[in-house]
């Protein structure tokens, strides 16, 4: 009988065992001065928290390491979901925690995602901000681990099939949403007391071999140092464009001219309409809608004046892996995405990191727009005293300063090579600040974004 029993429990201990699902954390992919401290604390606190959670064990550091180094793969979780599964087949855990974080105003930003390695695809994204302190990092970790792990019964899976933020929770969609379309998105931006838009998914693109014009496939795609391509026979695409180059009254999209009265004289009015880039072309996938640029005071209206429901009008964030700024409709519900340093310029990009899935599902359906940080050209670097001169026409800022035109012209001596117009810039360590009223030479390339007008 004795035996029996002894028996049984040694069987009962290794169901118990072969019940327990291994999880690896990564090193913490670090933004914006985390301190290689907390980077260590929250590493180690999401590894408490996983050890704690009934049902799973916490895969030795040191062996996950010792793979790492061994496969050669990158560190800070900079590698290829693929790769991470990759890992996790290695290793030979079910699991894998990829965290993330990004510090400012005394406070840290913590993201984590769980990989099952099994299916190779990653569960809800969690998050959470706290004060940058020992105790508070714990208590996030703490948190965040009861999120990943639901209630934490003897043997649960990870909640992998559902799409999350912070607290909120939503059943995910069974098939992948599909690519981007570049019409207007479906709701609705005020740009004055009695006036609403429409805005494109994309920022607006030319092809000078074939006189091409197009809106990009995705909210965060940009052409960069490709710009420096520009010219009549570039059978590339560029984006980025001097002021007024519509193609109207031979203000070309692919001039370079040093010559500010080249690109419109803006002497009968301020606002023209000879110079929109949407009025007076075709856009190859806008459909049949009537594109326009706004003007300086909408830009204004719609960055700074709106009212919404939430009161949220726009915040900076990565999306997609990209640097850029959110603008949020007027009637966004805040219950569908929990957003961080909200109507804040001072606010570094990686506040808000938000992953493809998430900008689709959440965003994208619910009207968002995506402004990406596409930089600038310089189309006149000449005029630069010969220290400041970039050794490219096209600025180092792609990728973290985003500088969008109006139709708005200031009038200055148009026989000064620096007549400018004016421009929304946003992000970098310079412009820190909101930047409706920004000025910029005529003849610099900046980003162009169209609107459609809503019938009222």
């Amino acid at each position: 009988m004795r035996k029996s029993v002894i028996f049984t429990l040694l069987i009962l201990l290794s169901v118990f065992a072969t019940a327990q699902k291994k999880v690896a954390v990564m090193e913490v992919k670090t933004y914006d001065g985390v301190k290689q401290m907390h980077a260590v604390m929250i590493r180690g606190g999401l590894e408490t928290a996983v050890g704690n959670s009934p049902g799973y064990e916490v895969y030795d550091r040191s062996n996950f390491e010792a793979i790492v180094q061994e496969q050669n793969f990158q560190h800070s979780g900079a590698v290829k979901d693929s790769d991470i599964k990759r890992l996790g087949e290695l290793a030979g855990v079910q699991y894998i925690i990829v965290p993330e974080a990004s510090a400012g105003d005394g406070q840290i930003y913590i993201l984590v995602k769980m990989l099952n390695v099994e299916t190779g695809k990653f569960g809800g994204v969690k998050e959470k901000l706290c004060e940058a302190s020992s105790q508070e990092i714990k208590n996030a970790c703490e948190e965040l681990g009861k999120a990943l792990f639901g209630t934490g019964t003897q043997g649960q899976k990870p909640k992998t099939d559902v799409a999350t933020t912070s607290d909120k929770t939503t059943t995910a969609p069974k098939q992948p949403t599909p690519v981007m379309t570049s019409g207007p998105v479906k709701n609705e931006f005020s740009v004055s007391d009695t006036k609403k838009v429409e805005f494109s998914k994309g920022n607006l693109q030319y092809q000078a071999s074939t006189q091409t014009w197009r809106f990009a496939e995705h909210p965060w795609d940009y052409i960069g140092q490709a710009n420096e391509k520009i010219g009549k026979r570039n059978s590339g695409w560029i984006d980025l464009f001097g002021w007024g180059t519509s193609g109207y009254n031979e203000k070309y999209p692919y001039m370079t001219s040093k010559t500010a009265t080249d690109y419109g004289d803006g002497k009968k009015d301020i606002t023209s309409t000879n110079y929109d880039w949407g009025v007076y072309n075709k856009i190859s996938n806008g459909g049949d809608k009537k594109w326009r640029t706004l003007t300086k005071d909408e830009w204004e209206y719609v960055l700074n004046k709106r009212t919404t429901r939430t009161g949220i009008r726009y915040s900076k964030a990565v999306v997609n892996g990209v640097n850029g700024m959110i603008l949020l409709p007027d009637n966004w519900d805040d219950s569908v995405y929990e957003l961080f340093y909200t109507n804040k310029f001072d606010a570094g990009f990686n506040g808000n990191i938000i992953s493809q899935t998430d900008w689709n599902d959440k965003f994208e359906t619910n009207g968002a727009v995506f402004l990406p940080a596409a930089g600038y050209r310089y189309g006149n670097k000449d005029l630069l005293p010969k220290q400041y001169r970039p050794e490219s026409i096209i600025s180092s800022s792609v990728g973290t300063v985003g500088q969008y035109w109006s139709t708005t012209s200031c009038v200055f001596d148009l026989k000064q090579p620096w007549a400018t117009a004016y421009c929304v810039i946003f992000g970098g360590s310079y412009f820190t600040k909101l930047r409706t009223d920004a000025t910029d030479g005529r003849y610099n390339g900046n980003s162009v974004r169209l609107v459609t007008d809503v019938k009222l």
